[in-house]
């Protein structure tokens, strides 16, 4: 069929010399097109050189994107027209276009067409990311050949990576990426961090935060762990505590284990850089001795249940949670008495939420244990009255650090309602605890 007549006037006159090259292109595409040029699907080459020869770049992209023999070749051609700056790209799928000739090629309106060439790479990469941390970090490679701002391509980066399941390995310091700068990498290993953590897969997220030596957010994150850990600690109720079934044990181990690895990791920060540990850590050491001291408490006091509690070695004693009591009281997170509540206050105050949230946890264990200790030296004044004024000093002692530390809960986490969603301590628990202190005498 011949060609329709020229749009910009007669022969004799001839289009307007600008309009040539879009009449060219139109001709070629919409007029002839794939139907003429690849009629038996045979040639498709063919139709895409006529569309490269004729500079629609993007539109050749697009057709070769579709074809999955030739996928590859859109890919490294357009990364090539790319950093040379010949392509128009749209670096995001939700910038504002809408489909036009395919998946990758955007349209708005009469504007001329934009190729999707980040989501045509990492669609490319992605089929074979996951098979080797070498083949995760080519991936990477492909992604950082894209002349695109830092957001769209440390967000297609992190989506590849989590979806290799190779961002640990991938990421562990190497040459192997020097390609990218080191403020950039490291903005991709906290954004990948902080999408697995959200995901549930802490250990990964704090494996690769520790490989990567960003201990200030490795100990953000141990913290929050633990906080929910020792709060959850604190809402289960006491059935939960006992061998019903194994949910229960594996939820203790499993906050034994984070514990455990938290502790080892503050402990390898506090010895290699003092000043940084005791400026950023500290909430993370309050929260493992706060975890430890809970954790130890429910043990004690399933232990004394007999035979049916929960097997989790040995329980810990009477005195070594006291100890570990006091310890805390000395450092100012708990009043030791009713003189000290407002100090303990001002402490409370200058704790970020995550520790707040522990504090209703903390409050009745601590309130258990004294009750316990003051009934154990009630018992031995009774058994011989005669004892002498050091056992009633006890006993006064023991009475007033737990009503300190009741008169505390009733200030302190009225203070954190913003933060622990009410007053952190549910009614039942609170009327438990005084019916405690009223024990006490």
């Amino acid at each position: 069929a011949p060609p329709p007549p020229p749009a910009g006037g007669s022969p004799a006159s001839g289009p307007a010399p600008h309009d040539a090259l879009a009449e060219l292109q139109a001709l070629l595409r919409d007029y002839y097109g794939e139907a003429h040029f690849n009629a038996s699907g045979r040639t498709p080459l063919l139709y895409a050189s006529v569309l490269l020869y004729s500079l629609q770049f993007e539109h050749a992209l697009a057709f070769l994107a579709g074809m999955p023999d030739l996928a590859p070749e859109a890919v490294h051609l357009g990364l090539a027209l790319h950093h040379e700056g010949l392509l128009a790209v749209s670096l995001l799928p939700r910038d504002v276009a809408s489909p036009a000739d395919g998946t990758f090629l955007l349209s708005a309106g009469s504007a001329p067409p934009t190729l999707l060439l980040a989501p045509l790479v990492a669609q490319h990469v992605s089929g074979w990311a996951s098979e080797s941390t070498d083949a995760a970090r080519a991936a990477l490679g492909y992604l950082w050949l894209l002349r695109a701002d830092p957001g769209p391509r440390l967000d297609l980066a992190a989506s590849l990576l989590l979806d290799s399941g190779r961002s640990a390995e991938a990421l562990a310091p190497s040459p192997a990426l020097g390609f990218i700068e080191p403020p950039a990498l490291r903005s991709l290993i906290l954004e990948v961090s902080s999408r697995l953590a959200g995901k549930g897969r802490v250990s990964q997220a704090a494996r690769l935060l520790y490989q990567a030596r960003e201990f200030g957010t490795l100990a953000s994150l141990l913290a929050e762990e633990l906080s929910t850990a020792v709060a959850q600690a604190g809402d289960a109720p006491a059935t939960l505590r006992l061998a019903t079934d194994d949910e229960p044990e594996d939820a203790a181990a499993r906050a034994s284990r984070l514990r455990h690895d938290a502790d080892a990791f503050w402990k390898e920060w506090a010895a290699s850089d003092p000043a940084a540990a005791s400026r950023h850590g500290m909430p993370l050491s309050h929260l493992i001795r706060i975890s430890e001291l809970v954790d130890g408490a429910l043990a004690w006091r399933e232990a004394l249940r007999g035979p049916t509690a929960l097997g989790r070695g040995p329980a810990p004693s009477l005195p070594s949670l006291l100890a570990q009591l006091d310890s805390l009281s000395v450092d100012g997170l708990l009043p030791t008495s009713p003189a000290t509540v407002d100090a303990a206050n001002a402490e409370f105050r200058l704790q970020p939420p995550c520790v707040q949230r522990a504090y209703p946890a903390l409050i009745e264990v601590s309130i258990q244990l004294l009750h316990a200790h003051f009934a154990s030296l009630r018992s031995a004044r009774l058994s011989a009255p005669t004892g002498g004024a050091a056992n009633w000093v006890d006993l006064e002692r023991v009475r007033a650090q737990a009503e300190g530390i009741l008169s505390f809960a009733g200030s302190a986490l009225w203070l954190a309602a913003g933060v622990l969603g009410q007053m952190g301590m549910p009614a039942r628990a609170a009327q438990r605890l005084a019916g405690y202190l009223a024990d006490m005498t």
